[in-house]
């Protein structure tokens, strides 16, 4: 896996939550849709010619709290 630096959206929430703050609406649903946007680009990825690559997405994970 490629390692892109920054924060990771677990430090954001965290960070959010001991600052008693919330991530806008149009944030999470930003986010939401990259995460879908990747996911859809891994299940579709092929070769060169034209066979799926059978990319396994196992890091993803949702956590909810309320």
């Amino acid at each position: 896996m490629e390692f892109v630096d920054g924060a990771d959206l677990q430090g954001v929430l965290e960070h959010l939550q001991r600052t008693g703050q919330q991530m806008p609406v149009e944030v999470a649903c930003l986010i939401a849709m990259q995460v879908c946007e990747g996911l859809a680009y891994a299940h579709d990825a092929q070769d060169h010619n034209g066979e799926p690559l059978g990319i396994v997405h196992r890091d993803i994970f949702l956590r909810t709290t309320c």
